[in-house]
Formats: C-alpha cells, structure tokens, sequence
C-alpha cells in the first residue's frame, strides 16, 4: 500500500511497488511539473497514465482512475496535484 503524505509544504511517499503479495521493485512517485507536484497510487498502469496526463499540463480529459477486470478484482489509481495554492486529488469517485 502506497502512503503519500503532504504537510505544510512536504511531500513524502514511498517507492514499493508489489504485486500479489510480492515485491517487484522500486519507482518514484513524486515529481515535479511545471508549479505543480504531482503523486500517485494504485495499478502501477494507470499511474503512469496520471502522471503522463499530469507532465502534459492536465491537457485533454483525465485518465481513467477506475476500472474493473473481474468479479472481485480492480484497478485503480488516486492522482494528487499539489499546487501552490491548492491540492486537487482525483481518484475513481471524483476531482477533490
């Protein structure tokens, strides 16, 4: 489970990425975009897909957050923007 956590001005995540119980590797998961920080967790997919969306200027329509692939399994991603002014997070609900 990936934590990001911002606070007053700090921004901190992990780097794990696992799979089925099993550890795959390392990635970052904060970058710097233009005025923005960007973050992201989730399917490491559609995290790239956020962050991509995100490098772009938030140009087009957002990525899909959600999608199901069987029953009882989904991926997902929650994407955070931290401006100077404001943190916007999108995730499978809505843009907070």
């Amino acid at each position: 489970m990936t934590t990001i956590a911002v606070r007053d001005g700090i921004v901190a995540a992990d780097r794990l990425i696992t799979g089925n119980g099993s550890v795959l590797g390392m990635k970052t998961k904060i970058e710097k975009a233009g005025r923005a920080v960007i973050a992201a967790t989730g399917t490491s997919s559609m995290c790239e897909a956020f962050l991509s969306w995100a490098r772009s200027g938030c140009k087009g329509s957002p990525p899909p957050m959600f999608k199901k692939i069987e029953d009882d399994d989904t991926y997902d991603c929650t994407g955070i923007i931290i401006l100077p002014n404001r943190i916007l997070r999108l995730d499978r609900k809505r843009v907070v």
